[in-house]
């Protein structure tokens, strides 16, 4: 690029050197007398083009107008976008600036205080005006949203129909595993199945196949990897999103993903710093505590960030978590009580350790600022304030926008800062900053208002080519721990089955998968039984009596479960062979009697849920069709079935009495 642009100048160079010493100096003088009319000139190339810059413009700025700038008034910003961001930056006014610092959710509008807020899957005109009128810079997308391929594709674009002048960021969390967001994308098996493969390659393809989907459907921004380092057995909102318990195999797991997804041209963000995998407390819900000390932190959650940086990651987000030994400082919620400041607020973990000492120059966004562990010690303002401060780039959610009421406390949330960025000049300086680097991020990396077309998208998402890498992660992440010679369990001997689970949808999802095995094979006589925490089924023992195999499917134990052990013992004591399949957490193994167990496997994930939406829950069919096939096979044709290479990602240590403890490595083979 550099040698094309200045081949012409050495050209004329080479023929002004040709000329007579004397010819030389009247061109010089000629050129001198040129250059002083133009700058006595009173022409204006554009009279609302900022006095001055950084460096003389050499571009062609679009006009200043509050309309979206078209791709061809965007692409001599992205040939230069250091001066077309410090043009920006010059003339936006600190209305305007704050709205690029601000990432809002549509998740649900209604026009009326008085009515029910609605899932957004049209834009309504009304909540297009807000967010062109206060120049909303970023929007994220919830599964409230998402329906399938069409909407979402036509939703973002009427989105960015709606901003203001430059391309918004619009973000969603598509992790893969139990966090996705669009229900027609291709089923991933989850950052720990993947790390069960130990294959870096997978993890690649995992990124690429994911940011070809969003790209299609016209994303630019993924609230993925996930990076922290999960220890803490009773984690309730890492676990399986986690690639590992091993520092070194999440660093390298997680730089592989974001290689593939920011191949795309979709923005990866690594989350959550300084780290969220040794909490046995859900940020959504309250104020974790990190109880690492320095030198902890250091071996364990340091590195995975560390080398996300190196490899070039467009961003992070923090954690609202609490680490001491990072930052001691205390501050007085507004219920008056002391508690130690929130990693999203603190200065010293944000601009000292991110920015400083790990060299991050990217973006940073926030966590949503609507969690618990930030609105229950916070007031709005004070805490957008407070994460500015800190070195927070984004504002990711700092309030809920459903109605007209809503939209009153933003306006109020904007004047206020307004005001304060008037009186107090380092928030003032703060804000040009975070502007700063949005601004360049947009240009630099070309983020792109238009999308594919719709053709595109439905030939790109959810295709078989994707579905059909997917379904080998899957099968190759499936875990073996115990057995004692009951499986594979070989079909020609019709094995009568007994699938006992928490979840009837799990159970008929299973169900479903060994019929559609049976119909291409021979009949399996298979029985479903549910049970719960509180009960113990009725029928179990009438379904002992007709049952050789029990299939016993187990979620998320964080603690023991008498239910559990009463299945287990009455199982035992009738002599059936149990095959006990961990659908979700590898660590539910850690409360199951190892000694009255035949097999025990684990996948990884077997539902997807959204933390602050609850009850959003459908399956991972994925998974549990991989765990199917590989508990099942049939001695005349194996070759339809799995045999398991998975080896643990994280160590389990027994808790209950005689539960066995399992290292992170270890993974069964059959014979």
């Amino acid at each position: 690029m550099l040698t094309g642009f200045f081949r012409p100048l050495s050209r004329i160079w080479s023929l002004v050197l040709r000329l007579s010493p004397y010819c030389q100096l009247k061109l010089v003088a000629v050129l001198l007398l040129v250059n002083c009319s133009r700058s006595g000139s009173h022409e204006k190339v554009d009279s609302i083009q900022p006095a001055s810059f950084a460096q003389p413009l050499t571009l062609s700025m679009p006009s200043f107008h509050g309309k979206p700038w078209t791709l061809s008034e965007l692409q001599p910003l992205w040939q230069q976008p250091e001066q077309a961001t410090q043009a920006l930056v010059n003339h936006l006014s600190n209305r305007e600036k704050l709205g690029q610092l601000f990432m809002l959710d549509l998740r649900l509008w209604s026009d009326s205080p008085a009515e029910k807020p609605q899932p957004v899957t049209v834009l309504p005109s009304s909540l297009a005006s807000v967010i062109n009128r206060y120049a909303i810079g970023s929007l994220i997308v919830f599964r409230e949203n998402c329906l399938d391929t069409k909407q979402v594709y036509r939703l973002n674009q009427q989105l960015q129909a709606s901003r203001f002048r430059l391309p918004l960021l619009i973000a969603l969390d598509q992790e893969g595993g139990t966090v996705q967001r669009l229900p027609m994308a291709t089923q991933l098996p989850g950052n720990m199945a993947l790390g069960a493969t130990r294959d870096l390659k997978l993890a690649a393809a995992a990124g690429e196949i994911t940011g070809k989907e969003l790209r299609a459907l016209g994303f630019n921004v993924n609230f993925a990897p996930v990076v922290d380092v999960n220890v803490n057995q009773k984690n309730p909102v890492i676990g399986v999103r986690s690639f590992s318990s091993d520092p070194q195999m999440v660093a390298e797991m997680a730089q592989a993903y974001i290689g593939g997804l920011q191949k795309t041209g979709v923005l990866a963000v690594a989350k959550h710093f300084p780290g969220h995998g040794n909490t046995s407390v859900d940020s959504h819900s309250a104020l974790p505590i990190i109880p690492y000390t320095r030198e902890e932190w250091l071996a364990i959650d340091h590195l995975p960030f560390q080398q996300a940086i190196k490899s070039g990651v467009a961003a992070l987000m923090s954690a609202h978590v609490a680490a001491p030994a990072l930052d001691p400082t205390t501050v007085l919620s507004k219920s008056g009580a002391a508690i130690p400041l929130p990693a999203t607020l603190s200065p010293v973990i944000i601009q000292k350790l991110l920015r400083q000492d790990l060299y991050h120059s990217g973006l940073i966004f926030s966590d949503a600022l609507c969690m618990r562990a930030i609105t229950d010690h916070f007031e709005t303002t004070e805490v957008v304030e407070r994460v500015l401060l800190a070195g927070i780039d984004i504002a990711v959610m700092p309030l809920l926008v459903r109605n007209p009421t809503d939209v009153t406390a933003l306006e109020q949330l904007y004047v206020t800062l307004e005001k304060r960025m008037v009186s107090d000049p380092i928030l003032k300086q703060r804000v040009d900053e975070a502007l700063q680097r949005i601004i360049f991020s947009k240009l630099h990396r070309r983020v792109s208002p238009q999308s594919s077309s719709i053709e595109q998208a439905f030939s790109v998402v959810g295709c078989p080519d994707h579905k059909k890498v997917t379904k080998a992660m899957a099968r190759r992440a499936v875990t073996v721990v115990e057995n004692r010679g009951v499986l594979p369990i070989d079909c020609r001997q019709r094995p009568k089955l007994l699938l006992l689970s928490q979840s009837v949808d799990h159970n008929k999802t299973a169900q479903r998968i060994v019929e559609c095995l049976s119909q291409k094979l021979i009949s399996l006589q298979t029985a479903v039984i549910n049970w719960t925490d509180n009960r113990l089924p009725t029928e179990l023992s009438t379904a002992l009596a007709k049952t050789e195999i029990v299939i016993l499917m187990l979620h998320d134990l964080v603690a023991p479960s008498p239910m559990l052990k009463k299945i287990v013992d009455r199982a035992y004591q009738a002599k059936k062979r149990i095959v006990v399949l961990a659908t979700t957490s590898p660590y539910s193994i850690a409360y199951v009697e190892r000694q009255k167990v035949d097999a025990m496997m684990v996948i990884y994930g077997s539902r997807r849920f959204d933390k602050t939406d609850p009850g959003s829950v459908n399956q991972i069919s994925l998974n549990l069709k991989a765990a199917m096939e590989t508990l099942l096979t049939d001695s005349k044709r194996p070759a339809l079935f799995n045999r398991p290479m998975g080896r643990l990602p994280v160590t389990v240590i027994a808790a209950v009495d005689g539960a066995g403890c399992y290292a992170l490595g270890h993974g069964l083979r059959y014979r």
